[in-house]
Formats: structure tokens, C-alpha cells, sequence
């Protein structure tokens, strides 16, 4: 192939690979899926392709790509999919109003102990954090299972106690690990002061649901017991997750010390005291039919519930924090990306709104403009806004926790809960 040629090769690619990540494909499956991945790196990491873009350019100059037609046309490929990166970045920066637009009834979060620093944007796999110890695989159960198993970040100089956040990982509860996602919130949460705990849990095929939620559940017990002894806080409690995570995250706020998810282990507390889950599933039989394929439907169907939806629909609405809701339900702070080809939006939607009209506690909702599925696992201008948006609301949270905690010691029982008053009518704290 002439330079030319490669060069309009290079240049077309480059701008189809930005025009799908500014329109993500969500069907057939396989496209979807390819296009989840395509997609994932433009969107969350912009300037780095822009900068890899110019080298290309550079490239093909040197090696006489513009010595014919062909060339020039792929240099307007080039062109156009450099507009579009710096379009997606311009999004990323929208991040910070939509956070302060959405928690604008909370109190602004105290000044960080470690700000989040510009440099690691550009180290995207770097997770390091001078400041913060982790405990690494810490068993949770006397199972001896490799995979309950959880790892502890905490501050070197902070002591407690502390708010815990339990993060759990994505993967289509088929794939994932606590050492692979949600790391970027976790080392800038434990450096500001909070404790996180990363838990595994057993992954489908091998495992059939309720086995996953009884694992998530296990983690909550141990919590509760273990986490004084790391500088946290027993009675404070936030999940977090991002996808399968999220969902498991969101059904456990949501069925506190339900029994028949705690063989063995029933008068544990795993009561929590928010929840923040990104990006989730809500809905296991797609009731408002958003999912744009057959593809989850049949991940259910095959590998985690083992058994189909038209046979067995009590099991998948009760795996279903959809059919979970509460009037009893934490304070929420659900968090989506508009251009998600796995998860859709609207279904995050049609969730946040059924909740908002069942709970009395508070319940936010943050969309984020162009980000795609597992946006969070890169330290990104986008994550950035989203770290000090959850700590903000963490934080507020917290603080009113132990409003009602002082109030109840001293005073019994609060008659009204979390953001239930003439003032807020459970849409503030």
C-alpha cells in the first residue's frame, strides 16, 4: 500500500472510531459490544487520543502521504475526528456543573486533604497514592473460596472512625475483580480520609443467583464486625458499584437483613446507610423493554439465573432492585452515562423516578453528557468531577447521620427520618 493510501486508511479509521464514539451502536450484540470498547477510550481519554493522533499524522507526512489524493482525503479524516476529541473533551469538562447542578441542596464538601492532582490524567493505569495503606485479601468468610475476599484502603495519617465505602466491581457478574475497577474513587476517598473496602464476590457461570447478592451480603457482615480495627466506622456504611456491581450494590440497600440472603448468618446487621451505584442494571426482565437486545436477556437466562424468565419471573423480579423499592430505602445517589450502549439510560431513569415517588429519603441523579459504560476506570477530567461529587455527597450523608444518631441518644427516636421534613420532603438533607 502507497503512503497516500495509508494514509486515508489511517485518517477514515480515526474518524469513524470518534463519529461512533459521539453516536455509540447499541445493536446487533456483536457490534454493541465492539462498539462499547471502541467507544470507551475516545470518550474517557480524549487528549491522549488527540496527542497519538497528531504522531500519527506527523507519521504519515514524513513518509509522503500527501503526495497524492488519496492522502488528503484521509488528512480530512484526521481533521474531523480532532474536532470530535475535542468536542468529547469540552463534554467531560460539562462534568463539574452537572454534579453541582444535581447536589445543589447539599452543603459543599470540606476542602480535600489530597486534591486530586492534574498529573495523574495523564497516567491513566496509574493508581498510586502515597498516602494511602492497603490491606490486601482479607477473607470475609470462613469459606475458605477464593473469591470472598476484600482488600482495605485507608489514609497512612487519618484516624477514625471513619465512613466505609464498600465498592463492587463490574463484569456482567461473569468477569471482573476488586483490583480492576472503582480504583481511582477508592485511593481518593481513603486519602481524604474515608475507609474503602473492595470486595470479590463468586462469579456465574459457576455461581446462580442469590449467590452473588449472599457474598455481597457476607462483606456487609464483616464489615460491620472487622472495620473499627482499620479506623472505620461499623455504622456507617455506603455501596458503591458500577454495572453488575452497581446492581448488586442497590439490591443490597435495598433488602437490609433479608433472611433468606443470609443462610447462616441471619441476625447479622447488613442494614447500610447509602447507596451510590454507576452506570447499573435495575430491571432483570427488562419490563420496559430498554434493553436493545437479546444479549443481557440471555446472560440471565444462561449463565445467572440458569432458568428462564417466562418460567421463573418472581426469582428475577426479586433479583430486581426495581421491584426492591421502599419507602425505607437509603438515601441514593444514582449516577449514568447518556451514551451507555450496555446499560441503557433510560432504564437508570425510569429507576430513579419510581424511586424518588417510593422513598422518603433523599434520592440524586447525576447524567453525565457522551460518557459510555465503566466510564469510571480511568482517572479522567470526567472521574474527577464525579470523585468530589460523591464525596460531597457522602459527606452530607455522614454529617446527617450523626445529627440523628446525637438526636436519638439523647432525645429517643427521631419521629422523622433522613430528608423527611416540611423543608426538603425527602429531596434534601
Amino acid at each position: 500500500m502507497s503512503a497516500a493510501g495509508l494514509t486515508m486508511l489511517l485518517g477514515l479509521s480515526a474518524f469513524g472510531l470518534v463519529a461512533h464514539a459521539l453516536r455509540p451502536f447499541r445493536r446487533p450484540t456483536p457490534i454493541q459490544l465492539f462498539g462499547l470498547f471502541a467507544s470507551w477510550i475516545p470518550i474517557e481519554l480524549p487528549l491522549h487520543v488527540l496527542a497519538l493522533l497528531g504522531g500519527t499524522v506527523l507519521f504519515c507526512i514524513s513518509a509522503g502521504g500527501l503526495d497524492d489524493w488519496p492522502g488528503w482525503i484521509g488528512m480530512m479524516g484526521f481533521t474531523a475526528a480532532a474536532v470530535g476529541l475535542l468536542h468529547l473533551s469540552g463534554g467531560a469538562r460539562q462534568v463539574v456543573d452537572r454534579v453541582n447542578d444535581a447536589l445543589e441542596a447539599l452543603p459543599q464538601a470540606s476542602e480535600p486533604i489530597q486534591p486530586y492532582h492534574w498529573a495523574r490524567l495523564w497516567l491513566p493505569t496509574s493508581h498510586y497514592q502515597p498516602s494511602v495503606i492497603t490491606d490486601l485479601n482479607r477473607a470475609y468468610t470462613e469459606s475458605g473460596h477464593p473469591r470472598h475476599r476484600l482488600d482495605v484502603y485507608r489514609s497512612k495519617t487519618h484516624r477514625g472512625p471513619s465512613p466505609v465505602v464498600l465498592q463492587l466491581h463490574g463484569g456482567g457478574w461473569i468477569i471482573g475483580h476488586k483490583r480492576q475497577q472503582g480504583r481511582p474513587l477508592l485511593t481518593h476517598l481513603a486519602a481524604n480520609g474515608f475507609v474503602c473496602v473492595a470486595a470479590n464476590y463468586r462469579l456465574s457461570p459457576k455461581a446462580t443467583f442469590p449467590e452473588h447478592i449472599i457474598d455481597v451480603k457476607r462483606a456487609i457482615a464483616w464489615i460491620r464486625a472487622h472495620i473499627a480495627e482499620y479506623g472505620g466506622d461499623p455504622n456507617f456504611i455506603v455501596l458503591t458499584g458500577g454495572s453488575a456491581g452497581a446492581h448488586l450494590a442497590s439490591l443490597a440497600a435495598l433488602t437490609p437483613n433479608y433472611a433468606p440472603w443470609q443462610p447462616g448468618f441471619e441476625d447479622a446487621d447488613t442494614t447500610i446507610q447509602a447507596c451510590v451505584p454507576l452506570y447499573g442494571v435495575y430491571d432483570c426482565t427488562n419490563r420496559g423493554g430498554f434493553f436493545p437486545v437479546r444479549g443481557v436477556d440471555r446472560m440471565f437466562e444462561r449463565h445467572i439465573m440458569k432458568a428462564p424468565l417466562a418460567t421463573d419471573r418472581p426469582r428475577y423480579e426479586a433479583a430486581s432492585p426495581l421491584y426492591r423499592l421502599t419507602p425505607d430505602a437509603p438515601p441514593f445517589l444514582a449516577i449514568h452515562g447518556i451514551r451507555d450502549s450496555f446499560a441503557p439510560v433510560e432504564q437508570y431513569r425510569e429507576f430513579l423516578a419510581d424511586l424518588r415517588d417510593v422513598s422518603t429519603s433523599p434520592v440524586y441523579g447525576i447524567e453525565l453528557p457522551w460518557a459510555q459504560h465503566a466510564f469510571d476506570v480511568f482517572p479522567s477530567v470526567r472521574v474527577k468531577g464525579v470523585l468530589e461529587g460523591i464525596r460531597r455527597f457522602v459527606e452530607a450523608v455522614s454529617a446527617a447521620n450523626s445529627v440523628e444518631e446525637r438526636a436519638s441518644s439523647k432525645l429517643g427516636a427521631p419521629e422523622t427520618r433522613i430528608g423527611v421534613d416540611d423543608e426538603t420532603d425527602g429531596n434534601g438533607f
